[in-house]
């Protein structure tokens, strides 16, 4: 008989048998943001990474920008606000509205000095539906 021992696979789950589920891996997030940027330009918007973070796990905040130059700032939505079952999505929240580029400028100096591997990428004029998640405000 022998014993199992843990070991790491390459979804990143530690495991104590050589059955393996990754089917709940999550992109990169270098995949998650070209993704993002191919969305809003296929929707006729401008897109662009404002700041490059962590290529596999960097956390993404979006800056929308209006036709008028108002910015509002998604940031990724807190754990609970995500069902069961939707680990592997990427789910944002309205953080902060009204901003200007100097709020905008402000608040990625301040985050990068917490979390040095974020992203940031602006999105301006997206016709339709945004083209990323976000939760219910409610």
């Amino acid at each position: 008989m022998s014993r199992l021992r843990p070991y790491s696979t390459s979804c990143g789950k530690w495991v104590l048998t050589s059955r393996v589920d990754c089917s709940f891996v999550r992109v990169t997030t270098k995949l998650f943001v070209d993704a993002l940027l191919r969305r809003a330009r296929a929707q006729g918007g401008f897109a662009v990474v404002l700041r490059k973070g962590a290529a596999e796990a960097g956390a993404v905040f979006i800056v929308g920008r209006a036709l008028d130059g108002q910015q509002t700032l998604y940031a990724p939505a807190m754990q609970l606000s995500y069902g069961e079952g939707a680990a592997d999505e990427r789910l944002f929240e309205r953080r902060k509205s009204d901003l200007t580029d100097a709020h905008v400028a402000e608040w990625m100096e301040s985050e990068g000095r917490i979390d040095p591997d974020f992203w940031a990428v602006e999105l301006e004029d997206v016709s339709g539906p945004l083209p990323f998640e976000i939760v219910d405000e409610n």
